[in-house]
């Protein structure tokens, strides 16, 4: 069995998110998430100016690929615009489901979970939230 190469870049996204905290700002929209039998929960945060995502945050708690994934999807979504963003989200669901077979930046580093479909919920878990988030956007 070969080892996972992406372990360290996994440990930093989960453990050292950049995006992590809680948002107090009043203009920012926020949904609560939790993974379907599991521990994970999250709330996920965004700033919304001129259909431009200006700040991501997430606050909770879950395992590393919860975590990773979390931080990886916020990360990537940051800056761009909200349909730009709603490309993003429905790519990588179409990636760790399998449908398509690479993904650009960190998003990437989550085809580990296709070989472990108990695993794909986890890198789920923050697709619905923002989808919840940016419906209206």
């Amino acid at each position: 069995m070969k080892p996972f190469l992406g372990k360290n870049l996994l440990h930093q996204l989960a453990y050292n998110p950049k995006h992590k905290g809680l948002n107090d700002n009043e203009r920012s929209k926020s949904v609560f998430s939790q993974v379907e039998n599991c521990e994970d929960n999250f709330y996920i945060y965004l700033e919304i100016k001129n259909k431009k995502i200006v700040k991501a945050k997430f606050d909770g708690e879950g395992c590393a690929i919860s975590l990773g994934s979390n931080e990886a999807l916020l990360s990537t979504i940051e800056n761009k615009s909200t349909s730009k963003a709603k490309e993003i989200i429905n790519e990588y669901e179409s990636f760790i489901n399998g449908k398509i077979k690479m993904i650009d930046g960190e998003l990437g580093l989550f085809k580990i979970v296709q070989k472990h479909e108990s695993r794909i919920k986890c890198a789920a878990s923050p697709i619905n939230a923002l989808r919840e988030i940016l419906q209206n956007e």
